[in-house]
């Protein structure tokens, strides 16, 4: 068992004030930023923190007093119990000739049965050990540490949008990258050591803490810790804390034409960092098509409109639509329909499925109708439709 007490260089009787001065000396004579050529020198600033962590809170002290005058009671009757004096054995009458018995010479016996005397440097390894630091002494063997194991990295997913003219021609994108990735400094655990945070005082390590607001008891988020439960003593000095450093980067993909709306494309190892040798992450770019006045898609073909008068629709015309290369003449059959669709083969999208070729554009009519007639122009509209084989009076 650690003494805690032992560590600080107090006593039991010692006051919240004496642990208090006791630690603040012992950091910082044994602070690791002080002591760079020392390797044992971050063990014992954790050892000294963690004797202040139990006996500047009165509870974990008082537990701590009680475990302590529990195993000095154990030591005192164990010790009692080997100062006893042994019973007498009785002699035998007839005493057996014993063998002499060989031991090895590396317990410290000679062939004899005599111990050996030690040698000279067994009495300088053994003066070493008497030299030892009282937290050597006292702590516990350090368990071995394993490397850590492969930890990989954290994928990415953004959007980035493009127009139809991109999807028609295909087009290299730079997009910009912004995310939080693991500090390497401190291996995401916020401390300029690497240490394990330790458990906050105020809280207990609940992250919350109650205070009496008139005859309420209210929980708020501790003050100390920010309700986290846990404080570093050092942060870290790249990220202050947070774990994560903020990254920008600049990523140029290439587009091929006709891509389809919603199509997800994986780049990979371009996402968070791997930690102890561990592989990236990869990124996953959703391609979002851009919203177009003129056309609109259903996958590799497009549909436009037009707007005719009524008497280009009744007699047909011929009219200049644009296209997603040019533009060009279409011609509109008499008696076209309003709503109806008029096809231009081969003038849509670049087929996204491997097939050589392209979609088809549909040009759907709208007919205008005029506001308002004339006197003149209502006769001749009633004579049209009433007498459609009579020749049309114009006077």
């Amino acid at each position: 068992m650690i003494d805690y007490y032992q560590v600080l260089g107090l006593t039991p009787a010692a006051s919240a004030e004496d642990i208090k001065k006791a630690y603040r000396d012992l950091a910082l004579n044994f602070h690791p930023d002080k002591n760079p050529t020392d390797q044992n020198a971050h063990t014992h600033f954790q050892l000294i923190s963690e004797a202040y962590t139990i006996l500047s809170n009165p509870k974990t002290r008082s537990e701590f007093d009680q475990e302590r005058e529990s195993a000095k009671a154990a030591e005192q009757v164990a010790t009692t119990v080997e100062s006893l004096p042994q019973a007498k054995k009785k002699k035998k009458s007839t005493p057996a000739k014993r063998k002499s018995i060989s031991l090895p010479t590396w317990f410290g016996f000679s062939n004899r049965g005599q111990r050996r005397q030690p040698t000279r440097r067994q009495h300088r390894s053994k003066a070493r050990r008497r030299q030892q630091s009282w937290w050597n002494l006292s702590s516990p063997p350090r368990p071995v540490e394993l490397p850590p194991e492969p930890t990989e990295g954290e994928d990415l997913h953004r959007e980035i949008e493009i127009t139809i003219q991109d999807i028609a021609k295909g087009v290299r994108k730079t997009v910009p990258i912004e995310y939080e990735d693991v500090c390497h400094h401190c291996v995401g655990s916020g401390s300029q050591h690497r240490a394990e945070p330790r458990r906050c005082n105020r809280c207990d390590g609940l992250g919350m803490v109650q205070n009496l607001q008139g005859d309420y008891e209210v929980k708020e988020p501790c003050p100390s810790c920010l309700g986290k439960g846990m404080l570093i003593d050092h942060l870290c000095r790249q990220c202050f804390g947070k774990g994560a450093i903020e990254q920008k980067r600049q990523i140029a993909i290439n587009i091929q034409p006709g891509v389809q709306d919603s199509t997800i494309l994986k780049i990979a190892n371009h996402g968070k960092s791997g930690l102890h040798g561990g592989e990236n992450g990869d990124l996953y770019l959703t391609i979002r098509q851009a919203v177009d006045e003129r056309f609109s898609r259903q996958g590799d073909d497009l549909t436009c409109e037009i707007d005719l008068d009524f008497i280009d629709a009744v007699l047909g015309a011929k009219v200049q639509i644009d296209t997603l290369d040019d533009t060009l003449d279409l011609m509109v059959p008499p008696g076209v329909q309003p709503g109806q669709i008029l096809p231009v083969p081969r003038h849509g999208l670049p087929k996204s499925n491997g097939e050589v070729g392209r979609g088809d554009l549909f040009v759907k009519v709208r007919v205008l109708l005029p506001d308002e007639v004339t006197h003149r122009q209502r006769k001749l509209l009633v004579q049209f439709y009433d007498s459609p084989n009579m020749p049309i009076k114009t006077e």
